[in-house]
């Protein structure tokens, strides 16, 4: 298995990905536009401010994980790191550490948040086996 940065010839697998997920996610009622997704993966390949990793298997590309940087409203000199999207089935563990220390790297980034929107213990135990801590949860109304 290799985890690297991705590419734009990585991007119509990432979608799939992405489909995939979204088919059975608490946003499923929401119409899934591949041409959007297109725009939205290559902006987190290409933009200064993000990064886009994924973990290949066989040849095969079996997560994604993509961050942005953002300021926070309170301090703008400071900024932290959040996820775009995370999904996939296979090396997931090594993604999010590559997306870690990425992080660390980056200039005035103290911190990473990662969303959770759905009820997955395996995710809960993904993220505490990289080290990082719940802090809450997700509330919605439609």
């Amino acid at each position: 298995m290799a985890v690297r940065r991705a590419t734009v010839l990585d991007i119509p697998r990432i979608v799939k990905l992405l489909e995939d997920y979204h088919k059975d996610s608490p946003f499923k009622d929401i119409p899934f536009i591949s041409t959007d997704m297109f725009k939205i993966v290559d902006y987190c390949i290409y933009n200064s401010d993000s990064v886009t990793f994924v973990a290949e298997y066989d040849g095969e590309i079996t997560c994604a994980l993509a961050g942005v940087l953002e300021p926070y409203m309170m301090n703008s000199k400071q900024r932290y790191a959040t996820d775009m999207y995370f999904v996939g089935h296979r090396g997931g563990l090594y993604v999010l550490k590559k997306f870690l220390k990425w992080v660390k790297a980056m200039p005035r980034c103290n911190a990473a948040y990662m969303a959770v929107s759905t009820n997955n213990e395996r995710v809960d135990k993904l993220y505490e086996l990289a080290g990082l801590k719940r802090t809450g949860g997700m509330y919605v109304v439609r």
